[in-house]
């Protein structure tokens, strides 16, 4: 009997910290929902909603980030375009993008 209480227990703190880590999660992505869109500071998104817009936003940093890997590693040949101020201008707005928390 102590076992199978022992058991329950640690179940029960198990699921406890999975709730935690679940919850910590959901707040800091509906926080990062919330700054991109200003005047929702009382809203919470679906959480669907909210998944597909972190997908989409991790997208968007992972194409800028490979922009910029490709930019600063430019296949032989392709050299001229690191002197591209245009191009510096690009890869500087697509960091930042890629960046902003």
């Amino acid at each position: 009997m102590a076992s199978r209480i022992s058991r329950m227990r640690e179940r029960i703190e198990e699921l406890e910290r999975t709730f935690a880590f679940r919850w910590d999660a959901d707040m800091r992505a509906i926080k990062r929902w919330q700054a991109a869109h200003p005047g929702n500071d009382l809203v919470w998104p679906d959480h669907a909603d909210m998944v597909v817009w972190l997908l989409e936003e991790h997208d968007k940093r992972e194409e800028a980030l490979k922009a910029a890997f490709a930019f600063l590693n430019p296949r032989p040949g392709c050299e001229e375009q690191m002197a591209s101020p245009l191009s510096r201008a690009n890869l500087h707005r697509m960091l930042r993008e890629a960046l902003s928390l």
